[in-house]
């Protein structure tokens, strides 16, 4: 599929059987609307033990005797159902990359099982329209045939203090379809640089889910945002980071989201070797206001600009995990 910025992406797709028992794979294929048709249904076999690597997921599906269009703009969702062996043995894994000078750029994300789709509201967060990245949204009725249309209501929210603002947007999805809104802050026309989406069904009971891919301007490569349930967060206290590095070739990037309609206050504690304190710990304290979205870019240098002890000058290698 072509993309922005003269990118074109193809998927590869990963099947590994875990188990000692052959698999056996209905694949059901739903093309998108307007991005080529095809939509059908086959089968295949995977055996014991086996994991395929299968280079270009349309052309596997195409041989297979699904009717997609040998050519041009191919997108859609793919249900993989497993008999003759247990689900759990059974998973399937896909990257998504477009070409560039250096080899392949894009992203890896794996097959959804029951318990990770999605009935009550999610947001994804982090999201961002800028020069260097650009944030796509992307929804999906994830239910069967039996369960038939869902509706979904998409509001995005700025989270930036500064620059106040939501829209919304809704939308119908039979089972298995799935829609893409690109550059979704700035999809309405109002500027928002800033943002996070919260989705929610309003109508139907077949699952669903929702995804964000914020993608580099320049070479297209992606970071998948999965979606967070409202629901998730409800009563807990402490959160972890599991890493948080800096170093002559990486440096992460940290967002802090505040949904709720109160200031918030972060007691967090960062545990590196590098860090020059006792216990090698950093202690620091982040406020967040109602609604508001921080986009940290090179977190630890905003630690030691912000005055927080122990970090020294750059050129130490920081790895560590991050506690609130």
């Amino acid at each position: 599929m072509a993309g922005l910025n003269n990118s074109f992406f193809t998927s590869e797709m990963t099947l590994t059987n875990r188990g000692t028992q052959k698999a056996e794979l209905t694949l059901t294929y739903t093309a998108a609307p307007y991005y080529g048709g095809g939509s059908g249904v086959a089968s295949d076999t995977l055996p014991p033990g086996q994991q395929r690597i299968i280079p270009d997921a349309i052309s596997y599906l195409r041989s297979l005797g699904i009717p997609i269009p040998a050519s041009g703009d191919r997108l859609g969702t793919l249900a993989v159902r497993i008999s003759g062996a247990a689900s759990s043995d059974v998973s399937v894994t896909v990257r998504t990359t477009t070409a560039v000078m250096e080899g392949r750029a894009g992203l890896a994300y794996s097959g959804l099982s029951t318990p990770r789709v999605l009935t009550g509201p999610s947001y994804l967060c982090g999201l961002r329209q800028n020069a260097t990245d650009r944030s796509n949204l992307a929804i999906q009725n994830v239910g069967t045939q039996a369960d038939g249309d869902i509706s979904l209501s998409v509001t995005v929210i700025s989270g930036d203090p500064l620059a106040p603002g939501q829209f919304n947007l809704f939308d119908t999805l039979a089972p298995g379809e799935f829609r893409q809104f690109t550059k979704i802050l700035t999809y309405t026309g109002l500027p928002i640089s800033n943002g996070y989406v919260r989705v929610k069904r309003t109508s139907g009971t077949a699952p669903y889910y929702a995804y964000a891919v914020i993608n580099d301007q320049s070479n297209s490569d992606g970071s998948f945002i999965p979606p967070i349930p409202e629901d998730y967060l409800i009563k807990q206290t402490d959160l972890i980071v599991p890493v948080i590095v800096e170093n002559s070739l990486f440096n992460s990037e940290l967002v802090v989201t505040n949904r709720s309609r109160n200031e918030r206050t972060l007691s967090c504690s960062y545990v590196a070797d590098a860090i020059q304190n006792s216990n090698s710990t950093a202690d620091f304290v982040i406020k967040i206001g109602s609604g508001e979205q921080l986009i940290l870019p090179d977190f630890v240098e905003y630690l030691r600009n912000t005055g927080v002890t122990g970090l020294g000058p750059k050129g130490s290698d920081f790895a560590g995990s991050l506690f609130d």
